[in-house]
C-alpha cells in the first residue's frame, strides 16, 4: 500500500517548475494518490481528511462512557497506539521522499460517542509528537 501511495505521489510531482504544493493540493489534482491516501486510514476504520500537510485520522466510537470507562480506554488507546509510531513515521517519509514536502504529520484522534477525546496524538517523521 505505501509502494501505490509513493508510486501515486510521484506521478503528482512530476512537474519540478510548478511551486511547492501542499499534500492537500497535491492530493486535490491526483485521484489516485489522494485514493492512497483515504485508503491508509480505512484499513484502520479511521475517517480521513488531509488539511495543509497533515493527515487527520479520526474515528469516533458509538458508545457513551462514564469517567472511569474512559480513563480505561484512554490508557488502552495510547498503549495500542505506541505500536503504531513505526508506521505513521514510515508514511510520512514516504509521502515526504515522493513529495519534497517536509513537515507531513500525522494527527490521530478518537472520540466517545459523546465527543470525549480518548486518543489525541500527532505524528511527524521522528515519531511521536510530544507535548
Amino acid at each position: 500500500m505505501v509502494l501505490a501511495l509513493m508510486t501515486a505521489l510521484l506521478a503528482a510531482c512530476s512537474k519540478p517548475e510548478e511551486p511547492t504544493k501542499t499534500l492537500a493540493e497535491i492530493l486535490a489534482t491526483n485521484e489516485e494518490a489522494a485514493a492512497s491516501v483515504q485508503k491508509l486510514g480505512e484499513d484502520d476504520d479511521m475517517d480521513v481528511e488531509v488539511v495543509e500537510n497533515t493527515i487527520n485520522y479520526s474515528q469516533k466510537l458509538d458508545t457513551k462512557m462514564n469517567d472511569w470507562k474512559r480513563k480505561q480506554y484512554q490508557k488502552s488507546f495510547k498503549n495500542a497506539f505506541e505500536a503504531y509510531t513505526e508506521k505513521y513515521v514510515d508514511q510520512i517519509k514516504t509521502i515526504e521522499d515522493a513529495t519534497k514536502i517536509s513537515g507531513v504529520k500525522i494527527h490521530v484522534t478518537i472520540t466517545d460517542a459523546e465527543d470525549n477525546i480518548l486518543l489525541d496524538q500527532e505524528y511527524d517523521k521522528n515519531g511521536l509528537i510530544e507535548e
